[in-house]
């Protein structure tokens, strides 16, 4: 009898499955190529992107404070 060797998956590029937000990672699914066994692969949160710059809410007067966010 002669052993033959397992061949092993033969990943693909992989497909995002679902796509990351601010706060929650995405998915990648892979799927080989012999047998279309497919694995998941996390893809991390991006995570906040602030801007430096602001927006007045209310302007001041003279005799009340104003708010910027």
């Amino acid at each position: 009898v002669t052993v033959i060797e397992a061949l092993g998956h033969e990943w693909g590029e992989g497909k995002e499955t679902k796509a990351p937000t601010c706060t929650e990672a995405g998915e990648k699914t892979y799927t080989c190529t012999r047998c279309n066994a497919t694995k998941t692969e996390a893809i991390e949160a991006l995570g906040h992107a602030y801007s430096e710059e602001w927006t007045v809410d209310k302007e001041a007067t003279c005799e009340e404070a104003g708010s910027k966010s």
